[in-house]
């Protein structure tokens, strides 16, 4: 997900991005996506599935900085 207003980018990640190669793969993306000026957040599934008050907290701090 992207908010252009903010300039951030929320992701969520399941179990694939624990693999060697996707580790890779994320942090050139990250990267690319830094040197233009976003932000990027990343939570897992689970943190979704079972904290969500908690990434919501974590999203709304992130905008308020």
């Amino acid at each position: 997900m992207f908010c252009v207003e903010y300039q951030l980018v929320i992701e969520v990640d399941g179990s694939i991005h624990t693999t060697p190669e996707q580790a890779v793969y994320d942090a050139a993306r990250a990267e690319y996506l830094v040197e233009r000026g976003l932000r990027i957040l990343r939570f897992t599934n689970d943190e979704v599935a079972y904290h969500l008050p908690d990434v919501l907290n974590r999203i709304l701090q992130n905008i308020a900085n």
